[in-house]
């Protein structure tokens, strides 16, 4: 075991580099149940797929790994592991709760990690598991705060100066001297009552 971690840490130092995950392929008993289930409940992509012998159907995931889904064929088919799964990050989970009950998908509510992600569970037609999730971290819709909040903080403080300036040049040219001979002009009556 020992000299596996060793070769292992030697071999870190080559140039043979895994780029990325490409794609995930999964076995299903029906390829247009499967398809009609990942292009409207999670609402991926259809793309081209090679001549292949055997049904199936391609779906983009992100921006460059791809879901393959593989018709039975040949060997039996046997469901997977019940923990097995594969997880799609998205921004907003509340949103996705709200399509998935309206497609009538198989999911459980949303649930927080230990590490602060939150995810959904869901079932596609076949029980194969797929998790939804949002990054620790992450701000959900319900979550989001207002938008001067999601400006960083040098602008914010650069808003709220020019707001103040605003305020003190107004009151410097226009109402000041009036308030201080006039402390009645800041009040809620009307000018003809004061």
């Amino acid at each position: 075991m020992v000299e596996w971690f060793k070769r292992a840490s030697d071999e870190r130092n080559s140039t043979v580099t895994i780029r990325e995950l490409n794609h995930v392929a999964i076995y299903v008993t029906n390829v247009e149940r499967s398809s009609d289930f990942y292009r409207r409940a999670l609402r991926l992509e259809p793309i081209p797929r090679p001549a292949f012998t055997f049904p199936g159907a391609w779906f983009r995931l992100g921006t460059n790994q791809e879901l393959h889904l593989i018709a039975e064929h040949g060997p039996p088919f046997f469901r997977n592991h019940p923990g097995n799964h594969f997880a799609l990050r998205v921004d907003d989970l509340d949103e996705w709760e709200r399509h998935l009950k309206s497609v009538g998908a198989d999911f459980a509510v949303k649930k927080q990690r230990p590490d602060g992600a939150w995810q959904v569970f869901l079932r596609d037609p076949d029980g194969q598991v797929v998790v939804l999730f949002t990054p620790p971290g992450h701000k959900s819709s319900t979550q989001r705060q207002d938008p001067l909040r999601q400006l960083g903080s040098p602008c914010r403080a650069i808003l709220l100066l020019f707001l103040v300036l605003v305020l003190v040049l107004d009151l410097a040219i226009w109402d000041f001297p009036y308030a201080i001979c006039h402390p009645r002009r800041f009040s809620c009556l009307p000018p003809a009552e004061r």
